[in-house]
């Protein structure tokens, strides 16, 4: 057993500036996301470009898809604000609860919460994929695309691809929730068989 070792002050010190930088961190995506949100909703960048897609290319200093994903995030985030007490810290803990209808991801979160509580555990986006699994299973999920504006012609090929980013989290979601309760020992057998769908694909 492995006493642990109580820190000195310089290394409280050390650990309060840490996590100071992690918390600013937390926040900024959250930001970032937000923004993400309004200049796609608003069309902001209909100035010099011609879709969302183009403007994250072009003035984002990150790829397409981690732009997609906080943008994701940010939705997800609002939907649950106005519901919960508590949110989801992470991206990885949005992502597998934008697999579900905006009506199901606040009672989702908050089973997922509980079930993190019942085993004692921190919430992971493990945990959140199993839960979203569930409530999968009990009733056929769906994806809900917004009504296009009629003189909104240039988001057309923006939003197939948002949808799909959607699809592909539900898909790992699905794989994540199938295979976590396996035993050990036969996860190289679930490794080889993904390899080998993807292969015939």
């Amino acid at each position: 057993m492995t006493t642990a070792l109580a820190l000195t002050a310089d290394e409280r010190k050390d650990l309060k500036r840490c996590e100071s930088i992690i918390a600013n961190g937390r926040e900024a995506f959250v930001r970032v996301g937000n923004a993400l949100v309004e200049i796609q909703e608003k069309r902001l960048y209909r100035d010099k470009y011609k879709s969302m897609r183009e403007y994250i290319a072009a003035e984002c200093d990150f790829g397409k898809s981690y732009a997609y994903r906080l943008i994701e995030d940010a939705k997800v985030r609002a939907n649950l604000s106005t519901k919960v007490d508590t949110l989801p810290e992470t991206p990885a803990l949005t992502k597998p609860l934008a697999a579900l209808p905006a009506e199901q991801q606040p009672a989702a979160w908050m089973d997922a919460c509980d079930l993190a509580e019942e085993r004692g555990q921190d919430v992971t986006g493990a945990v959140v994929a199993e839960v979203v699994g569930r409530y999968q299973a009990d009733s056929e999920a769906y994806i809900e695309e917004p009504e296009a504006e009629e003189d909104d012609v240039e988001e057309e090929d923006d939003e197939p691809e948002f949808i799909l980013c959607v699809a592909m989290s539900r898909l790992e979601n699905t794989i994540v929730s199938a295979i976590q309760d396996w035993p050990e020992e036969h996860l190289p057998e679930a490794k080889a068989l993904l390899l080998r769908l993807a292969k015939d694909l």
